[in-house]
This record gives structure tokens, sequence and C-alpha cells, in this order.
């Protein structure tokens, strides 16, 4: 932090935010992490259940995360999100209930809930885990539908992609008022800008390129040492990147795309360029998760809970990746 002071002039009131190990910080690092200059703090819970835990190979008990929350209210920080995964093995509706009612009764600012990812060819510690401890999507649903209905009882808003925040949250004010944004990181109150990326595996963006960091601690510190930009790869978005990534922040971030307010920006007859996506989307209106008519596209409250997925409509490669499966299977 020191350095980055020395090298950038930072916003007075901006948002300086860590993610945060609960079984590893104690309350004074709270305090600390304050004094820094850190003003919100991300904390990832799973299940307070010990079976779960076991299971997924994370011990995290109940005193430890409540005693993390409470500790980074008490040092002043801003916003305290609590990332909250349902769906895990051995977890049940009864098991999720109980840990989203003891971090409801936490009061953070933000919790995010999160669907878990099976995926035990990429994480080492998933591959011991046996598929028939996972939830079916049936009860996965109707943890998520549980966790809504608790979380609205309680007050917060749901912003959109399971984001649930306090009423006076400034991601609810700036959605509200029609300048919440969302990034690389997540949503904001701040306008999309250039983002430099530290550490490992880190994401940057500098105009309309992306770049990825080494994901080898190695590696990384390798090319530092030879005074090289840690780079592993790199891609320069296209004026259709730049198109559809404008369309799915708009549906992500106030739930409605004016087709006009697309045309202003860019130069396309937008039924005619996203012909396409529209016939796709006549699916989705006839399942009740959008409106469309001659103007604009509008998510319903439905649709809400499954942003992400019609925001994959829009999303070229994914449909050319399809494509390709399905030629191969004809092959």
């Amino acid at each position: 932090m020191k350095e980055i002071r020395q090298n950038f002039n930072l916003v007075k009131e901006g948002e300086y935010c860590i993610e945060i190990d609960s079984r590893q910080i104690a309350h004074l690092s709270m305090q600390a992490l304050k004094q820094m200059g850190f003003n919100c703090a991300i904390i990832g819970v799973q299940d307070f259940d010990q079976l779960v835990q076991q299971t997924i190979q994370r011990l995290q008990t109940e005193d430890t995360t409540l005693r993390a929350i409470q500790n980074a209210q008490q040092a002043g920080f801003k916003t305290i999100r609590v990332e909250l995964i349902f769906g895990l093995p051995k977890q049940t509706v009864e098991k999720f209930e109980y840990t989203l009612g003891r971090i409801i009764a936490a009061n953070p600012n933000q919790i995010n809930l999160l669907n878990y990812l099976h995926l035990p060819e990429k994480f080492k510690s998933q591959r011991n885990i046996n598929l028939e401890d996972l939830p079916d999507t049936e009860t996965r649903l109707e943890m998520l539908l549980l966790a809504i209905a608790r979380l609205t009882d309680a007050g917060y808003s749901h912003i959109g992609m399971n984001l649930f925040a306090t009423r006076d949250d400034q991601l609810v004010i700036a959605q509200r008022q029609g300048r919440l944004h969302y990034s690389l990181q997540g949503y904001s109150v701040y306008p999309d800008c250039d983002r430099i990326a530290l550490g490992i595996s880190g994401v940057g963006r500098i105009g309309p390129t992306l770049n990825q960091n080494h994901c080898d601690l190695l590696q990384y510190y390798d090319k530092l040492e030879q005074n090289i930009l840690p780079t592993l790869r790199g891609i320069e978005l296209s004026a259709d990147d730049l198109i559809r990534r404008s369309v799915m922040q708009a549906l992500i971030c106030h739930s409605v795309l004016s087709f006009e307010s697309v045309e202003t920006y860019f130069p396309i007859e937008f039924k005619h360029y996203f012909a396409t996506e529209l016939t796709e989307l006549l699916m989705y209106e006839q399942a009740g998760l959008v409106t469309l008519d001659d103007d604009e596209i509008i998510v319903t409250p439905i649709g809400q809970l499954l942003l992400s997925g019609i925001c994959r409509v829009f999303d070229k490669y994914l449909r050319a990746n399809q494509q390709r499966k399905n030629n191969s299977m004809h092959l």
C-alpha cells in the first residue's frame, strides 16, 4: 500500500477492497488493515456444519467467521461483503438455512450467493468428493429461493447476479439512480476504467485490451526480476466485443436494455445486428424471464435470478464453442 501511494494518486473516498480468510485474521489485524487504507472486506463462508466442512476440507468455525465480521464492523470498514456458497457436498436445505440465518444476524452490508462449482480437474481439493454427495438441482433451487425470501424479509435488496445489499448500501443507491457499473471486479459505483493487475493470476485492463499475469509464483517473480511485466497472455477486444459487453453490462446493472441507447454509441441497427439473439430470447420470454418489444429488452424479477444465463445469449464465443461441439457429435 505504501508503494502504491508513492506511485499513484488515490481517490480519497475510493473503494479499497481486500479478501479475508477469517481463519487467519485477528482483531488487531483488522484494525491494521483499516489503518493501511482498506475500507471494504470480503469474507468467504462455506457452511457452518462440521460434516460439510470436513467434506470440502475447509474447517472454518462459526465463531471464527462471525468474529471476523464483527471485528471488521468495529474497525470501521465501509463495506463488508459475505460470499456465501450453496450447493456444497453434504449440504442440506436445513444446514444452509442455519448458516444463512447466522450470517443475516451478523448484518453485513452485502451478501453474495455463490453456486458451488464442482471442477475436480481444476481443483485438487475436490477430487475426493463423491458426486452422489452433491445436492441435486431441485435442492439447489430450493436453497436459492429460500435465501431470496429470507434476505428480502431481512431488508436486503437484490442488485443482480445473486448479490444482495442493505437498502442504504452505495450499490443499491447507485442502481436506483442509474449510475451502477459492472466490470472485472463485479458491481461498482465507479465508471469503467483502466485496471492494473498486481500479483499472480491477476487480470488487468488497459483500453480495449485484457491481460492476465502468470499463475505460477516462480514465473511471476522471475519476470519481475528481469524487469519484465509478468504477463502470461492478453487479448484485444474487437468492436463486436465492445458492443456485446455494453449490452451485457446494461442488462446486469439495470435489467433493461434500450435498443436506441446502443445505437447511439455504436453504428449498428440493433434488431438486425442481434437478430439471432433476439430470436433465441423468445424462449426466455415464454419462460417469463424477459419481456421483449420493438424498443427494448426488460428482465423480469424471475429473470434477474438467471441474469448470467440471459447474458450468455449475447456471448458469441460460447455460441461458437457450442456449434463446434454439435458439429463434432455429428461427425
